[in-house]
């Protein structure tokens, strides 16, 4: 059986509880896709499930385990880290709202199964002086500026992103996204996504990943299980439909009943669950290359490098009603991505050099046809 199929097959038996005999005729071609989408847990999970007389082969086997021991590890951790942090903010008196992995990986029927690179965590911009000073107090001593949020670090295993806004100001879903502190519900100081709330920006950023470089199977696990959940659904289709959404996500729902609820095929999302194989957790560099130059190497160079007043606005909140500091901002900005961010400026860099605007716009065509819209 091909890596793909096997692959979906054994993630469809862990999300549904299904028994599945999957022949693996290449477990290492098996574990690098599994790997590229962030899924390697559930062929580590798998291997483990099967007799011994079954297993794959000892040199295959022993590297898994060790694996799966790192990826348990760093998941209690990052669990664990995100209620110490909640606590702290709340007793601090300090608003926050964890959202993404972490918060979508408790909605699943083991946490282990959904992976995450980090934890995402919205919150005030007029608390920032105190936020920072809480994670300080945590022991989050690295610390970088970003476009919509700020990464801190600790060692070994922790990045939190801490969000002023839920996407970038620039973006078609800026606005929708603005009012998640309304909608959000709970008690004190740590607020939540309802779980309809939570689908739909899954959805958005779902997108958002899209359109910069693509999406990995972990996408689709996750809207199989949010369509699980007891949702109010038309409520669900009415926000998307708002955000010219609705298409796309029913294709998305049908690939994911497709793939991982028996459900029936549909053409459109068939395509694209191959075009989500193709690539990674997070599209591929190819893709990224693509889909920047696809207005014109100068439109991806201005947008990249001197971002508009209100995304600066974003980053830089002493900005706001200072138009004039914008070109003093633009610097401050380059000087912290050539010290702090190199590897990102090489990437653009390297994007300008090697993307293909043809590729980029056919994407952006084919994207169109799922029911994505593009810019």
């Amino acid at each position: 059986m091909a890596a793909e199929q096997a692959l979906l097959r054994i993630v469809r038996s862990q999300l549904t509880g299904e028994k599945t005999d999957v022949p693996v005729g290449d477990w290492a071609a098996l574990i690098a896709l599994a790997q590229r989408h962030g899924m390697a847990r559930y062929a580590a999970l798998y291997a483990e499930s099967l007799p011994d007389a079954e297993k794959p082969a000892p040199e295959i086997l022993l590297p898994l385990r060790q694996l799966m021991a790192q990826e348990i590890t760093r998941h209690v951790t990052q669990m664990t880290e995100l209620d110490t942090i909640c606590a702290a903010m709340a007793a601090a008196n300090v608003d926050v709202l964890p959202f993404k992995g972490a918060v979508t990986a408790r909605r699943y029927p083991n946490d282990l199964l959904r992976s995450m690179g980090d934890l995402d965590i919205l919150y005030r911009t007029a608390q920032h002086d105190a936020f920072r000073a809480v994670m300080e107090r945590l022991g989050y001593g690295e610390r970088e500026e970003g476009r919509k949020n700020d990464t801190y670090y600790k060692k070994p295993y922790v990045c939190v992103e801490a969000h002023r806004s839920l996407v970038a100001a620039d973006s078609p879903y800026a606005a929708y996204c603005g009012g998640a502190w309304e909608r959000s519900v709970g008690d004190g100081c740590v607020r939540r996504m309802t779980a309809e709330d939570e689908l739909i920006f899954h959805i958005i950023h779902l997108a958002v990943h899209l359109r910069q470089s693509g999406a990995g199977v972990r996408f689709i696990a996750d809207v199989f299980i949010y369509e699980s959940l007891p949702l109010d659904r038309a409520y669900v289709e009415r926000e998307l439909e708002k955000l010219e959404l609705l298409a796309f996500y029913r294709n998305v729902r049908d690939l994911a009943a497709q793939w991982f609820g028996g459900g029936a095929e549909n053409e459109t999302a068939s395509r694209l669950g191959n075009f989500i194989l193709s690539g990674g957790t997070f599209g591929t560099a190819e893709n990224a290359a693509a889909l920047g130059v696809r207005r014109g190497r100068g439109a991806h160079l201005r947008s990249t490098f001197f971002p508009s007043y209100r995304e600066m606005c974003s980053m830089y909140p002493w900005l706001e009603g200072k138009a004039i500091l914008l070109p003093y901002a633009w610097v401050r900005r380059g000087v912290s991505a050539l010290t702090r961010r190199r590897k990102n400026v090489r990437q653009v860099l390297t994007q300008l050099e090697t993307g293909s605007g043809e590729k980029g716009r056919e994407l952006a065509a084919f994207y169109r046809e799922c029911g994505l819209p593009t810019e």
